[in-house]
């Protein structure tokens, strides 16, 4: 513990700020965070709109901001906004991306909303650009860490269904552990709904039946990702077509958007732990 401290107070992670304790006997030194140690760009890719934040070292918002964008550009745009991003604020030393589709480290392996990005090492690409550590994930993948921080999911398999009117996606929680690679393959499950659009409940039925025969998860947590879209028609569609054993428990899931930008501030805390057991050597 006084190894970690002494580094953190080098380092300028962490500040002292006095002393605490009784008149008599030993008192306790108090450190507090340093807000301005380092900053971080969040990037969430929609289908046509790139939303940011920039935080500081206590994750609070300290900038934010709303792009549109579209597949053939997208890349460019994401380029121009981390340039422009570190140009105006050179403390900001770390980038957290979400964005739809199958991501395999840092490599954008099958996006169907931005294809042009697929096969490109995204996170390789803009750390060699720009200096940055870089990291990137799937969306749901990514809105899944807060579940799985902030709700009693340590037993069992919990999964966590997004849909909306031209998207989807899973996240699978099993044991606490959120499970890499089980969000976007979602969209390889082969199904028989002939037409995705006008029969989006009973396509997105379909996926999720097959999520649960195969996971048999304890609970199925759903997010609704635009307006409109009728999760009660959903779950009863499901339960009139599977077996009351299989049947999970359902329950609505909270504002997606909001959960992935909270996601990928916990994604950039698990890489700054890894990095400061690394330099520790813990």
């Amino acid at each position: 513990m006084t190894r970690a401290i002494d580094y953190g107070v080098a380092e300028g992670i962490i500040n002292p700020d006095g002393v605490i304790g009784a008149e008599r006997g030993r008192k306790a030194q108090v450190y507090k965070l340093n807000a301005d140690y380092m900053h971080f760009l969040l990037i969430y890719l929609d289908s046509d709109v790139l939303s940011y934040r920039i935080h500081d070292f206590k994750s609070r918002t300290i900038g934010s901001g709303n792009i549109p964008i579209c597949d053939e550009k997208v890349l460019s745009t994401l380029e121009n906004l981390v340039m422009t991003s570190v140009a105006a604020d050179p403390l900001i030393a770390m980038t957290a991306i979400a964005v739809s589709g199958v991501v395999c480290k840092g490599v954008v392996m099958d996006s169907a909303a931005f294809p042009s990005l697929n096969h490109i090492d995204v996170a390789k690409r803009l750390n060699e650009k720009f200096g940055l550590t870089v990291l990137i994930d799937n969306d749901l993948h990514v809105a899944t860490n807060v579940a799985r921080k902030y709700s009693n999911y340590k037993e069992g398999i919990t999964v966590l269904y997004a849909y909306g009117k031209h998207k989807s996606g899973s996240g699978i929680i099993a044991n606490g552990e959120v499970l890499c690679g089980a969000a976007g393959e979602v969209e390889n499950i082969p199904l028989h709904t002939p037409d995705i659009e006008s029969e989006r409940i009973a396509f997105c039925s379909e996926r999720l039946q097959t999520i649960i025969a195969l996971m048999n998860p304890g609970r199925v947590v759903i997010y609704e990702l635009d307006e409109g879209m009728d999760t009660d028609k959903l779950i009863g569609l499901i339960k009139s077509k599977m077996k009351p054993y299989l049947l999970p428990e359902f329950k609505l899931g909270r504002d997606f958007f909001e959960d992935c930008f909270l996601g990928l501030s916990i994604v950039c805390e698990v890489g700054i732990k890894q990095s400061l057991r690394e330099r520790l050597d813990f």
